[in-house]
């Protein structure tokens, strides 16, 4: 058997079948002349080539039938007959027909590679069948017929396939290709020269939006997906180097509650190398265009898009409990080199009009740059008097900071663009800075703190201002505050050696209010000077105003007492009292 596969695929395939032929010859002759010859050949294999098969001779005429071979993981029957040439042997006719069927298509590609006829089999599973006829000499044989199959490539849905095929010496020819995965298709024809081992063929097909619910799981079911793209590509080069030249469009497309357009896109296919030459995305009056080359060889790319005034509404199936109540209108620039593993680049994102249901946050505008396996940003919020920095690793436990200031000179304002609902007297201003350090994976454990540097506004025709800068901090367990100090009305705070020297468990604040006006407050911070003792060191920070009797009949109540921990102080000993 090893012998006669050398004969008939050559002797550079690796498969040789550990296989046995036995079955009986018997011939017939009058004259030592072929056309007075009469043989009759039957024999069974058995091992990886298992079958029968039985060859007559009739003078010149042959024929050769097939049951039921098993090889390379797949079944075939064949019915050929011929007129062998007695002068060019090679010249030989043939003609008849060949079924060959592979009921399980992973067995089938393990079993060309054992073979060498391709280099790796793919993770697929199914079913595949042909039916050829046959015709054509022994030197130049040819197969004409149709190709059925109903694939699965791992995770994706079935692939089912239908084409025609003709298959000679020179070329091979796939036409009528009409492939379907889902709802989307495929239709075409491919041909492949031997001699120059090129490719050629066109294919064309559409392409479902809501499909990629199916072939990519990162994208969630919940995510509303509508409109069809179509799509055409070009085939050349060869097999070992393929070259594929894409165009895509599409027109009234649905992603995410976001209404694009128009798409259009070009894209070239040159063995490892991705090239994106046009995408662009026209969606109301905005437009988004950029440009790409990825080499997956070499995990490489380079990138450029820019975006003008592209309009986002609420967006739909982001998260769980519906809507992302963002909207506003995007523009912007990104440019940049890098791998798939160190990433480089800068950008530019502004979103006017930006709003989160009803709060307006005017324009903000972010600068990012993308260096390694780290992001960092700044944002400027102008309308909103803030500014912050910072950075996140892409690593799943890698850092996250940000820092910035906030210094509204109109709280008022700020206040109506958020919907927040104050009786604001004065336009009133603020000065805070913050700063929050975390791991990715363990936000909840952040570490931060707020500088309280200025505050000056009257709430309900009560002033309130900072008479003296403190901080506020947290390690993600507890909060201290560190002698922040208010002073309402015309009041000053008391000196902290003129006051008792007190020492509480938590930071306490006690406020009393009527009708939405302050009319007396108290705080205490503490404070350790050595965190290793037991004992503590207390710097109580009081502000109060002048109250007048409590008039339980208009109204006048206590808000209950907040309590933030603070461990590096002992129990209280004592209350403190408010000075008038």
């Amino acid at each position: 058997m090893p012998s006669l596969v050398d004969i008939a695929l050559g002797p550079s395939t690796r498969w040789s079948p550990a296989a046995r032929l036995d079955g009986s010859l018997t011939a017939q002759w009058t004259t030592p002349d072929l056309d007075h010859v009469q043989v009759t050949a039957d024999s069974r294999a058995s091992g990886d080539a298992a079958g029968a098969t039985r060859v007559e001779l009739r003078g010149r005429q042959f024929t050769l039938a097939i049951d039921d071979l098993a090889a390379l993981g797949a079944r075939a029957t064949a019915a050929i007959d011929g007129t062998l040439n007695t002068a060019d042997f090679s010249q030989s006719t043939i003609r008849g027909s060949v079924d060959v069927k592979a009921e399980d298509a992973a067995k089938l590609t393990r079993a060309l590679v054992q073979a060498g006829l391709i280099q790796s089999a793919p993770a697929i599973r199914g079913t595949t069948s042909a039916a050829f006829t046959v015709g054509g000499t022994f030197a130049a044989p040819s197969l004409d017929g149709s190709l059925n199959g109903a694939v699965q490539h791992e995770s994706l849905p079935q692939t089912s396939f239908s084409a025609r095929a003709s298959i000679s010496r020179d070329e091979a020819n796939l036409r009528e290709i009409d492939a379907r995965l889902a709802d989307s298709s495929v239709r075409g024809a491919v041909r492949w020269t031997s001699a120059s081992n090129n490719i050629d063929g066109m294919l064309t097909g559409s392409l479902p939006l809501k499909t990629l619910h199916e072939v990519a799981a990162a994208i969630p079911r919940t995510l509303p997906l509508d409109g069809s793209v179509d799509f055409s590509a070009a085939l050349s080069g060869s097999l070992a180097a393929p070259r594929i030249a894409v165009h895509a469009a599409g027109n009234g497309l649905d992603v995410a509650g976001e209404r694009i357009d128009r798409l259009t896109a070009d894209a070239r296919i040159s063995g490892p190398e991705v090239a994106v030459d046009t995408l662009l995305l026209e969606l109301g009056t905005g437009r988004v265009d950029g440009s790409a080359t990825i080499h997956l060889g070499r995990e490489t790319y380079a990138a450029r898009v820019n975006a003008t005034n592209v309009p986002v509404r609420p967006l739909a199936g982001i998260a769980d409990a519906g809507e992302l109540p963002v909207s506003g209108t995007v523009s912007g620039t990104f440019e940049g080199t890098g791998t798939f593993q160190r990433l480089g680049g800068r950008g530019h994102l502004s979103l006017a009009d930006a709003r989160w249901r009803d709060a307006d946050f005017g324009r903000l505008d972010t600068d990012f740059t993308l260096a390694g396996r780290e992001v960092s940003f700044s944002v400027d919020g102008a309308d909103l008097a803030l500014k912050a920095s910072g950075s996140v690793s892409l690593d799943p436990n890698g850092a996250l900071s940000v820092r910035g200031r906030w210094e509204p000179t109109d709280l008022a304002a700020i206040a109506r663009r958020l919907t927040i609902e104050a009786p604001f007297s004065t336009p009133g201003a603020a000065s805070l800075g913050f700063e929050v350090t975390a791991a990715r994976d363990r936000l909840s454990d952040a570490r931060g703190f707020v500088t309280v540097d200025r505050l000056d506004v009257a709430v309900a025709d009560q002033p309130i201002r900072l008479a003296r800068p403190g901080r506020i901090e947290s390690d993600g367990r507890t909060v201290r505050v560190d002698e922040v100090v208010l002073a309402t009305g015309s009041s000053t705070p008391h000196d902290r050696r003129r006051a008792r020297r007190l020492c509480t468990g938590a930071a306490d604040a006690d406020a009393r209010w009527i009708g939405g006006r302050l009319l007396h407050s108290h705080a205490i911070s503490c404070s350790r000077a050595r965190p290793t003792r037991p004992s503590g060191r207390c710097r109580p920070a009081r502000f109060t105003r002048a109250s007048p009797p409590r008039d339980r009949s208009s109204g006048l109540g206590s808000r209950p007492r907040s309590r933030l921990p603070a461990a590096a102080c002992p129990s209280p000993t004592a209350p403190a009292s408010p000075a008038s």
